[in-house]
């Protein structure tokens, strides 16, 4: 389309007053992605919002940066982790590797006109409006899933259904970092290792404290439980292992 070859003021006068004239057009907004942004937290739930933020396609020098050229990693900066471990580098599978080339499919229009003019946008992986029919640019905030737009979606609708709840509280509680969490969760379900479940979430000095805001504590007592009660029963075949009554 022609939209970044337009002046503001003829695109008020070409679409304005056409309800979801973005949408047909194909221009990102703040939540376009976000579909795409799901699926790497669920590949690799180690990726943040923040890491994804500052994402850096290209470097100042206008070299490929934060992919590798045959996309078989990813980097970039994940702040808590502090300043000495705050470089990330993710390897990639085949999945995230066609998410990353999605994404950067979706952003070439964008990335190639904010090149054109000069704004260093151009080279970060999230670009996206930030209102109407602004110019697109990097994208410094994650925005949730708008409720107007999928309050009535096949999804929410089938959630509703099971949790019997309001689907505006269902679509407020879908987000990156809740969802990370899941994950983190369903992985630790998976496997019953809190140490292989925190290196999965990408923590530096993999151990027991650092599951803490993820896991409930209900389910951490569970988790060491059952591995207490393996330990027992192992040591109790063991020693009757050559008894008639085990």
């Amino acid at each position: 389309n022609n939209y970044s070859r337009l002046s503001r003021r003829d695109k008020y006068a070409l679409y304005s007053g056409q309800p979801g004239i973005a949408e047909k057009m194909g221009l990102l907004n703040g939540t376009t992605l976000l579909p795409f942004l799901f699926l790497l937290v669920y590949q690799h739930p180690q990726i943040t919002p923040s890491w994804l933020l500052k994402f850096e396609l290209f470097g100042s020098d206008g070299q490929q940066y934060g992919l590798k050229e045959d996309g078989s990693f990813a980097v970039s900066e994940k702040s808590r982790r502090g300043f000495v471990n705050a470089q990330q580098v993710i390897g990639l599978n085949t999945k995230s590797k066609a998410i990353f080339a999605d994404i950067q499919a979706l952003t070439q229009q964008a990335r190639d006109y904010l090149r054109s003019i000069g704004n260093d946008d151009w080279r970060f992986l999230l670009l996206g409006k930030h209102r109407g029919f602004s110019v697109q640019r990097r994208i410094t905030k994650l925005d949730r899933i708008d409720e107007g737009m999928h309050v009535t979606c096949p999804l929410t609708i089938e959630l509703v259904k099971l949790f019997k709840c309001d689907e505006r509280d269902i679509v407020k509680r879908i987000g990156l970092r809740p969802f990370r969490i899941n994950v983190a969760i369903m992985r630790l379900f998976q496997t019953g290792d809190e140490f292989a479940t925190s290196e999965d979430l990408g923590h530096v000095g993999s151990g027991d404290d650092d599951l803490k805001s993820y896991v409930p504590l209900a389910l951490k007592q569970y988790f060491s439980n059952s591995r207490t009660r393996l330990f027992h029963n192992a040591f109790i075949f063991e020693a009757m292992k050559d008894s008639p009554y085990l």
